[in-house]
């Protein structure tokens, strides 16, 4: 069945073109499409013409309509504004530090901050992006929900969710800076 999908390959992705998807993107929701479609024949959807045996083209015109739209949702709250936002961001960073003057609390701190965005790094990238943005920024989580075009609900929830988690990890090491015990972080 994917042997069929394949030998339209060119088809799908002039498809995708053709509704206004960019060519990389294309060929990734098209892979999409196969693995939506071989999941859809291994639960026992018949996805082929019972006469000709050729596979249904409004199926995969649906699927891969519905994962186009569905990337374009996505898009749309995590894509370009978020990085710009990010790139904003670092831009405004003063990066005028005079690292021989670092004392060991300022080591400590570094470390201590290292450590967390090690730790954020690991996170989805959108809770990782939005975290930062919030943490490290200006903005309110209001701003935040208009340039992300989201509910203020969502950044709420997705801030407190993972200040938590944080709290969590890091409260020992934090307790050890406000206590000068720099060498336990």
């Amino acid at each position: 069945m994917l042997e069929k999908l394949g030998r339209k390959h060119t088809e799908w992705i002039a498809l995708l073109v053709n509704m206004g998807c960019h060519r990389d993107k294309a060929e990734d929701i098209v892979q999409d499409m196969y693995i939506k479609m071989d999941r859809m024949f291994k639960a026992g959807t018949n996805i082929e013409y019972k006469d000709t045996g050729e596979v249904n083209r409004v199926y995969v015109y649906k699927a891969l309509f519905s994962l186009f739209i569905d990337g374009k949702r996505k898009y749309s709250r995590t894509g370009i504004k978020t990085e710009q936002l990010v790139e904003n961001m670092i831009a405004t960073e003063d990066e005028t530090f005079d690292y021989e003057s670092f004392t060991e609390e300022d080591e400590s701190f570094n470390k201590l901050t290292k450590n967390v965005l090690g730790e954020m790094s690991e996170w989805d990238s959108y809770y990782s992006i939005l975290c930062k943005l919030y943490f490290s920024s200006s903005y309110s989580m209001r701003e935040l929900a208009s340039e992300l075009d989201c509910g203020l609900t969502h950044i709420y929830n997705v801030i407190r969710v993972h200040r938590d988690i944080l709290q969590d990890k890091f409260a020992e090491d934090w307790e050890d800076f406000n206590n000068k015990d720099y060498d336990k972080i």
